[in-house]
């Protein structure tokens, strides 16, 4: 018997190499695996190299059944019978303890993928993965192709769009009014991060962005199920890996004016990446969310707008469109930063800017301190920083822990804490009064 360790079941990124847009979180607490997760191959499929995705539900009671692949690329293909229904047979034995909802357990839905390699060299290059682990750097390239063609796998059909423009080639199974919106988008972020960083070095020849926009968050799911390689679980709307320039979403059945914004957030993940750091270096986290987020809910990133950007405007209130209602994200953050001042759960500025980020629920307080950090370094009194911010983007601290940012304003945490207190005051009137403190 082949042993096969278990590739992973919940969504997620690998740390340090993929880009995150958060999702709304589940209502449910999600089933807690037991036991040893990892199968074991059969003899006939020694020998045998492949990806299967495996989707299966757990029960109230925290029995697995429904245990089927919905992709599978088996060689030799003689095994694949064989390979396939080996991983099922073992899925289908897990046990969990259920996921529960309103304090009863509840029945969900998972994705559990495997990935069986040939053997690598002895001293190939390796790269490290989230649980202290390491993987060959092939072996991750090889899964992310593979990610690609599953991805055109189930965006083929009829409303299949490939639309090419400028640095970039979106691939969406939208309609054709919604894949113009999110072309839309991808131009507009552009327009917005040059009259942010008008100074950023300009991208390098042949730099392009790829991005493959799901209708449907089903589809989207096993996609990014398939290389997650993370041990925790993030629920995503969208996904950026700067290796490749690759990038996945789920539309999930909302307006394409809603998908068009999650597009514009992830092309400019791209654009820091690639202008701001050079594509080699990593920037913080508050930096890549905070400027994404902040360059996401301007005025136009809907794919509707044209003309000149205005870096000094939100995008605010209550949205309906097709059906569907939503609240902008800046009034979104500012109640989140409300509620963690009344559990004391805000960061320090230090932190903040020190923190390379992670899952749990600490996360989407740290997106919206991120936006807020970087609205005001682009807008507060008049746009006085605006320029020191853009100066340490450009030196050799922008990937640090923001102690040189800091110093260039002049200002120590408390005293930059104190200015984003009263940022974030302006920006909560008239409607709100002043509450608690970001320091």
């Amino acid at each position: 018997m082949r042993r096969v360790a278990y590739g992973g079941m919940f969504l997620g990124a690998l740390a340090g190499l993929t880009l995150v847009h958060p999702a709304p979180p589940a209502p449910a607490r999600a089933p807690t695996r037991l036991g040893d997760p990892a199968c074991e191959l059969p003899a006939e499929a020694a020998g045998a190299v492949g990806h299967v995705l495996v989707q299966y539900r757990v029960t109230e009671t925290g029995l697995v059944d429904q245990a089927r692949s919905v992709y599978a690329v088996v060689r030799p293909e003689s095994a694949r019978n064989t390979f396939v229904t080996s991983l099922e047979a073992c899925v289908a034995g897990w046990r969990y303890r259920p996921a529960r909802s309103g304090g009863r357990p509840v029945a969900e839905h998972l994705l559990a993928a495997f990935h069986v390699f040939d053997p690598a060299p002895a001293g190939a290059p390796r790269v490290a993965i989230p649980g202290g682990r390491t993987m060959p750097v092939e072996q991750l390239a090889q899964l992310r192709r593979e990610k690609q063609s599953l991805a055109m796998f189930l965006l083929g059909g009829a409303d299949f769009h490939r639309i090419a423009g400028d640095g970039y080639e979106l691939r969406s199974d939208l309609p054709g009014d919604g894949a113009r919106a999110l072309a839309s988008a991808i131009t507009r972020a552009g327009e917005a991060f040059q009259a942010a960083f008008p100074a950023a070095p300009a991208a390098p020849a042949g730099d392009r962005i790829v991005l493959h926009v799901f209708g449907r968050q089903e589809e989207f799911n096993q996609v990014v199920a398939f290389d997650e390689l993370s041990l925790t679980h993030v629920p995503l709307a969208g996904q950026y890996a700067p290796e490749g320039g690759l990038v996945y979403l789920s539309a999930g059945g909302k307006p394409a004016r809603l998908a068009a914004r999650v597009v514009a957030h992830e092309v400019t993940h791209h654009l820091v990446h690639g202008r701001l750091y050079g594509g080699t270096r990593t920037p913080p986290f508050w930096v890549t969310e905070g400027i994404a987020s902040f360059i996401e809910n301007l005025p136009g990133m809907d794919g509707t707008a044209s003309g000149p950007v205005d870096l000094g405007t939100l995008d605010r209130g209550l949205k309906n469109d097709e059906g569907y209602t939503w609240r902008a994200d800046p009034d979104r953050y500012l109640d989140e930063m409300d509620r963690a001042d009344d559990t004391g759960g805000m960061a320090s500025i230090s932190e903040l800017m020190a923190w390379r980020g992670s899952s749990g629920g600490e996360r989407t307080l740290a997106y919206a301190q991120s936006w807020l950090l970087v609205h005001f370094l682009m807008n507060a009194d008049a746009g006085r920083y605006r320029e020191a911010f853009r100066r340490w983007l450009a030196g050799p601290d922008a990937d640090k822990d923001g102690a040189a940012l800091r110093e260039a304003l002049g200002m120590s945490s408390d005293a930059l804490g104190a200015l984003l207190d009263a940022h974030r005051v302006e920006l909560e009137r008239p409607t709100r009064p002043s509450r608690g403190s970001v320091r």
